[in-house]
């Protein structure tokens, strides 16, 4: 066995594979040891250099947030104790990276000194005298669940140079680390190369427009403020490839989901940004015809410090397209979902479970040292709550519908109460500002599908004038926030392939939350803010030969790592599309809690707003 490593630390766990949990007196290995260290964990992230060892490469861990500070041993080893398997001989989703003659290069023991539980994953970075050749990746043994054996749980891992690196990861549920058991990684390398061939490249324009239902500076901003521009405009680029990632949650037996990735750069005139969205799709048949549903996805925006990570963990699967493209085919989804995402460069994180019908509860650790957590709850019936703690504020509520009205109660904290002579409470009536029956309808989904359409303005016309229009409609209400928001994607095919993607997003605020003074809410009706998002997306010339025929055989075709199919590209573009709209309403939703998290005493002149 080359032993040229070594690695390291508490990763991504699958469900069933991870975390301990348990305080079972297995008896454990005696560790053989290469070279330990003693690992400190803190509420916030740190890098760790890896011990120097012989014929190994140099690298760093980088640890991730712990829920509370405590401490462990990491071990270095070339050699597994008895007992423990070797990684290589059984790893038990061998199918999932591919490739043969898989080689473990070495492996880590770690021991936590007590409970310590992480919502994401720690960062790995290795340089070797000579790079592997082939993918390498994590696997995972816990010792004390020995029937689950080794599993993938990150990687491929990103080369650059002589480097390859393995960035933190969301954690959903968080992983627990008990006493008294002993977690194993290996660095295993595949004979399959990396690789990331792209199918299908996109360019076209997207334009995001601001208007606003008051004059800017009503209430007064900061001194000296600016209103927002009301129109930003980019040229984007977009490129489909088939990811290399193992699916991130638990797939349905039988599915064999494929990782598609797609690579977006916006650009202005004087900056660039780049996000990219890895995509687990799968291709189900039923008699007659086949299905093309999604079962979860990664959108990463490594530049960003606002959400640079965020997935999605569907508990139903999303149905994106059925085949033959038939006219008049329709279908629908719900919302169910699991999701985490990070803010502020990963010092904030998120965690919401939405149910069938759209409602939801949203946890998220708001400046982690200094603060807490801010729950927010949607109710069925429409009422809500956002319970802190904050500095003055300790939660705000919205009733359900009343005889046409809803009450917003903000309520005080002790402090705010006794040192700044606030009441316990302020609380405004507004009419109701939505429009759906009661109990409202939180989450509506029509898709389907159109033959024989014309190509709209900025599509290609080198594939033809007319296309199969499949159309995706989705409107989210949230009564806690306080907005409404239409997403219409439509994809033009032509032979199974999306030669033009089409969407448009309205976010649409009835309570504008930016932290204005004097009024720290304004509540009020739809039009106070309106965002929307335009964006055009073509197929790029040269793709033209890559039409299959119209058959729905070769428009589904999935082969892992033989290449995007048509169906992929659908489903990769469309979701990628969908989450980057929802993602600019967490950033609203958090830079609102952040508000009321950071309020501060000196400023204290609450009022609440009413509409205009």
């Amino acid at each position: 066995m080359n032993k040229r490593l070594i690695l390291a630390s508490a990763v991504l766990l699958f469900a069933g594979c991870g975390g301990g949990g348990s305080t079972s007196t297995t008896p454990q290995p005696t560790v053989q040891t290469s070279a330990s260290e003693s690992v400190s964990y803190a509420t916030t992230t740190s890098t760790l250099a890896l011990p120097a060892l012989p014929n190994a490469p140099s690298g760093s861990v980088t640890l991730a947030a712990a829920t509370s500070a405590t401490t462990g041993t990491l071990t270095f080893e070339t050699t597994l104790p008895a007992g423990v398997s070797a990684a290589s001989s059984k790893l038990r989703a061998p199918a999932s990276i591919g490739g043969t003659n898989l080689q473990t290069l070495g492996y880590v023991a770690f021991i936590a000194s007590a409970p310590v539980s992480f919502s994401t994953t720690f960062g790995f970075s290795f340089t070797f005298a000579t790079v592997p050749t082939g993918s390498t990746y994590i696997a995972f043994y816990d010792f004390n669940q020995s029937a689950n054996g080794w599993n993938i749980v990150s990687g491929p891992g990103v080369a650059s140079g002589n480097t390859i690196t393995f960035a933190p990861q969301p954690l959903t549920p968080p992983t627990t680390f008990v006493p008294g058991d002993t977690y194993f990684y290996a660095l295993v390398e595949s004979s399959k190369p990396i690789t990331a061939t792209t199918t299908a490249s996109y360019a076209g324009t997207k334009s995001v427009n601001y208007t606003y239902g008051y004059a800017f500076g009503y209430p007064s901003p900061a001194p000296n403020a600016t209103a927002p521009p009301a129109t930003l405009n980019y040229t984007v680029a977009t490129a489909v490839s088939v990811g290399q990632t193992p699916f991130p949650g638990t797939a349905p037996s039988g599915s064999a989901p494929v990782d598609e990735h797609v690579s977006e750069t916006d650009s202005q005139s004087l900056s660039a940004s780049t996000f990219t969205t890895d995509e687990w799709a799968t291709v189900g048949s039923t008699t007659g015809s086949d299905t093309l549903s999604v079962l979860g996805l990664v959108q990463q925006e490594p530049t960003s410090a606002t959400v640079p990570v965020d997935q999605i963990i569907y508990g139903t699967p999303q149905l994106i397209d059925e085949y033959p493209e038939t006219n008049g085919a329709s279908w629908t989804n719900v919302p169910t979902a699991t999701e985490t995402y990070s803010f502020d460069s990963g010092a904030d994180t998120g965690t919401r479970a939405t149910a069938s019908d759209g409602t939801y509860t949203d946890t998220e650790t708001l400046l982690q040292g200094a603060g807490g957590q801010a729950v927010l709850t949607e109710n069925s019936d429409g009422s809500g709550s956002i319970v802190g703690p904050y500095a003055l504020v300790s939660s705000v509520t919205m009733s359900a519908p009343a005889n046409g009205m809803i009450t917003e109660t903000v309520s005080f904290n002790a402090y705010a109460q006794n040192n700044l002579g606030y009441p316990p409470s302020q609380t405004l009536e507004d009419p109701v500002w939505w429009t759906t029956p009661a109990p409202p309808v939180f989450y509506m989904e029509t898709d389907g599908v159109s033959t024989n359409q014309p190509l709209p303005s900025g599509c290609p016309t080198a594939y033809g004038t007319t296309a199969t229009q499949v159309q995706r409609a989705v409107t989210v209400l949230d009564t806690v926030v306080g907005d409404l928001e239409t997403t219409t994607l439509d994809s033009y095919d032509v032979g199974g392939i999306p030669v033009c993607l089409v969407s448009n997003d309205v976010l649409n605020y009835a309570y504008d939350q930016q932290g204005n003074s004097p009024a720290l809410i304004l509540f009020g009706q739809l039009g106070l803010e309106v965002v929307t998002t335009s964006e055009t997306l073509s197929l790029q010339a040269g793709a033209t030969s890559a039409l299959p025929a119209s058959n729905r055989r070769s428009s589904t075709s999935v082969t892992p790592g033989a290449g995007v199919s048509a169906a992929m590209t659908l489903a990769a573009l469309e979701n990628h599309e969908l989450t980057a709209f929802h993602k600019a309403r967490v950033v609203q939703e958090h830079a609102f809690l952040k508000n009321l998290h950071t309020f501060a005493a000196a400023n204290a002149k609450i009022v609440l707003g009413g509409h205009q």
